[in-house]
């Protein structure tokens, strides 16, 4: 509170209670006649004289006294501009709702559009997919394995049975960028890794032989629920290998375009 308004309060107090004792003094010097008896008030006693008039006066001094007091008194409007200005100076905590990008973890499997001895021949035996997303990145190792067995027994032949077995097994990784839209999410990048193949047959030395899979890729996927999809890609595969003989050197080079069915789940 300012000075004025004090000065404004004990202004008034201060009159109030000269006010008060002017009466108080009229009531003390004549409490019987003037108020609470007036019937038997004596007729040769001289009428009690008022003092109104002084009352009066003093008020009148009084309101011009307060009204020369400058008391500023603020406008609704500026109230409200206060008021305004000091709660959007208040700063409220607020929890932080950004969302926080976390790894998501999957299983796929392959079907390949190619008959499956056809794919096996070529080196791209059907494999089992662990995708792993994160911030718009999908990481999907993939590991397949394949085995061969072949028996061949003769009958009233000099000729010796014998048994061959073929086994080949890759890993690879590949490394996609994510584009979505809506309920599809398109993918491109490159698959990497290795294949490994040993040949065993009976009476004869085992072959082995490993071989580099470099596999650009292209792919789609639509998603019926948060955590299911199912999609195609296109895998353009090169491998290569290079295998060292007693005389000499086989190198092989093997480029195939397979087209890829794939589901997938996510945990």
């Amino acid at each position: 509170m300012k000075n004025n308004d004090f000065s404004k309060i004990i202004i008034l107090i201060l009159l109030n209670s000269f006010v008060s004792t002017q009466e108080i003094k009229q009531i003390v010097s004549n409490p019987l006649l003037n108020h609470q008896f007036p019937e038997i008030q004596s007729n040769d006693l001289p009428p009690i004289q008022t003092q109104s008039s002084d009352t009066n006066i003093i008020l009148s001094k009084a309101n011009k006294v307060i009204q020369s007091i400058d008391i500023p008194v603020p406008s609704a409007k500026k109230i409200i501009e206060q008021t305004r200005d000091t709660a959007s100076n208040i700063k409220i905590p607020v929890a932080n709702t950004k969302k926080v990008e976390r790894l998501k973890f999957g299983l796929g499997f392959e079907f390949h559009m190619f008959l499956s001895a056809f794919v096996m021949e070529q080196g791209s035996p059907l494999g089992v997919y662990v995708p792993i997303e994160t911030s718009g990145f999908l990481i999907e190792p993939a590991l397949s394995y394949y085995s061969i067995t072949s028996n061949r027994d003769w009958d009233e032949s000099d000729y010796d049975d014998y048994e061959s077995v073929s086994t080949n097994w890759s890993l690879v990784v590949g490394a996609f960028k994510l584009f979505e839209k809506e309920k599809l999410r398109f993918y491109a990048g490159a698959r990497i890794g290795k294949s490994w193949s040993t040949y065993e047959e009976t009476d004869s030395d085992d072959q082995e032989s490993d071989a580099t899979v470099l596999a650009p890729t292209v792919g789609v996927e639509y998603f019926i629920s948060d955590n299911f999809s199912f999609g195609g890609e296109g895998m353009y595969s090169m491998i290569s290998s290079e295998n060292e003989e007693d005389e000499y050197t086989r190198t092989t080079k093997l480029t195939t375009l397979i087209p890829t069915f794939i589901v997938r789940f996510y945990f």
